[in-house]
């Protein structure tokens, strides 16, 4: 187990985001890219300013990918407090597989270990280049997606900043690669 309530397989673990956006300033869209090909999954902290507030400002909304418009766009500059979150962030590894399982059990690819997820809680499909849907499996407390209980077995799109909660509690929100290189770039138009 890892931070206290999460592990997961082929030593995957929660990354700070910080220190990780910082670490890799200066990476072009193409090189990112390159080495980080899969979506990750970012998890809310308590402390800093959350993804949900940074989501009430207009510039931010504007960043927001619809899956029907997916392309490349630039991350506006000038969003405050950005270098200062505490959030921390799993890359999903999809690698040549085109769904993966979330879930409690040692068996899922990405281990959430909170007595409110299930063995088996969600899966996420890789549809295609930037494409991705989430099901629920039936699990008793259920997967919200942006503020809706999905019903069990059907795949819903999910896009860049798709807000998840399993069960209940914390919030986690998803992002495309080429999102998650966006939502990078506002540590470096941060400044110091």
């Amino acid at each position: 187990m890892e931070n206290g309530n999460l592990s997961s397989k082929d030593s995957l673990k929660w990354e700070n985001l910080a220190v990780f956006a910082l670490s890799h300033l200066g990476l072009s869209r193409e090189q990112f890219l390159d080495f980080y090909p899969d979506p990750v999954l970012i998890r809310e902290r308590k402390k800093g300013i959350p993804i949900s507030k940074l989501l009430k400002e207009k510039k931010a909304q504007k960043m927001v990918i619809p899956l029907e418009k997916l392309e490349l766009q630039g991350v506006p500059a000038g969003l405050s407090d950005v270098k200062n979150r505490e959030n921390e962030f799993i890359f999903l590894p999809f690698g040549q597989k085109n769904r993966i399982w979330i879930g409690r059990s040692s068996e899922c690819e990405v281990v959430l270990n909170f007595p409110w997820v299930a063995l088996r809680h969600a899966s996420i499909h890789k549809e295609g280049e930037g494409w991705y849907k989430i099901e629920d499996l039936g699990a008793e407390g259920g997967t919200i997606l942006n503020g809706v209980k999905l019903m069990a077995g059907i795949g819903y799109p999910i896009g860049d900043f798709g807000q998840l909660i399993f069960g209940k509690g914390i919030r986690y929100f998803f992002l495309t690669p080429n999102g998650f290189f966006n939502y990078l770039s506002l540590f470096e138009e941060g400044g110091d």
